[in-house]
């Protein structure tokens, strides 16, 4: 907690700390009133305070394998002051540093556009405000830890076509604008290291062959000067388009995509120089 912190963040990080940690329960009025009396804390704080961690369910916190799981009702909340205490917390972006993490691929860009969606719980929400301010707020915190993000996924896979993964975003400009776009705009300007490419396409084109927004959105209009990952053998799902795993490769890599996940048509990048489908220039940029 910074110096300049409000007396209702000192009362959010050390009341809330206390329940997470079991010391606690929300709203149970003995142990409050000794939490006051142990703090010196403002009688009125903490009782904005109290409220707001009930209303966010703090005692459905729980452990697993030494980590802190976040219950999704935690998320349902625009006030920044909580979104602050829970991500940037000691309990969270922490870990990663301390278990040795150098670069964590993080979900924090995708908006949920249909609760039928399989991965919906890799979703801050529906809501694009809400997902952008997570999303800044995670990532901040995790690369002030010394790790470095790579968000994902980027872009608009949690539209979907009937809620299948990885199918289609059948959006217009518009929509991805002012639905899918804030949240990554929110990671680069968090500090994001890197953004993962999505599997699915956007009006017809899939986001990893996508040179308009992986370089001329990404790049160009966000500001973006890191790494862009694909995601696990996305390059290679490619061939339904180029039918050949050589053009791939190729097409993928002038699109804008750095770094390939599992997938083999990076390995054939010399090959696809022989052939003239990629300057040297661009693999030395990526």
């Amino acid at each position: 907690m910074t110096a300049g912190a409000s007396a209702f963040e000192r009362a959010l990080d050390q009341l809330g700390a206390a329940i997470v940690g079991g010391e606690l329960e929300a709203g149970a009025a003995d142990t409050i009133e000794g939490f006051i009396a142990r703090t010196g804390a403002s009688r009125s704080v903490v009782r904005e305070v109290t409220r707001v961690l009930g209303g966010l369910g703090m005692l459905s916190a729980g452990r697993r394998v030494g980590l802190r799981i976040l219950p999704i009702s935690e998320w349902d909340l625009l006030d920044p002051r909580v979104i602050r205490w829970r991500l940037e917390g000691p309990d969270h972006a922490r870990q990663l540093a301390e278990l040795g993490v150098d670069l964590a691929l993080v979900s924090c860009l995708d908006v949920l556009r249909d609760p039928r969606w399989g991965r919906s719980e890799e979703c801050f929400g529906e809501d694009p405000l809400l997902a952008a301010r997570m999303a800044y707020a995670l990532v901040r915190a995790i690369a002030r830890q010394g790790v470095d993000v790579v968000a994902k996924h980027f872009c608009a896979q949690g539209e979907t076509t009937g809620g299948v993964n990885a199918s289609a975003a059948r959006i217009g400009e518009r929509e991805l604008r002012e639905i899918h776009l804030p949240p990554a705009e929110a990671a680069v300007r968090a500090g994001a290291a890197g953004v993962m490419a999505a599997y699915n396409e956007i009006d017809g084109i899939y986001c990893h062959a996508n040179r308009r927004l992986l370089t001329d959105c990404l790049r160009g209009e966000l500001g973006f000067s890191g790494i862009v990952m694909s995601d696990g053998g996305a390059i290679d799902q490619l061939d339904a388009v180029t039918g050949s795993r050589l053009a791939s490769g190729a097409l993928a890599l002038n699109a804008g995509v750095d770094m390939g996940l599992w997938d083999t048509a990076f390995s054939m990048l010399e090959k696809a120089v022989e052939a003239g489908l990629v300057k040297t220039e661009r693999i030395d940029e990526a």
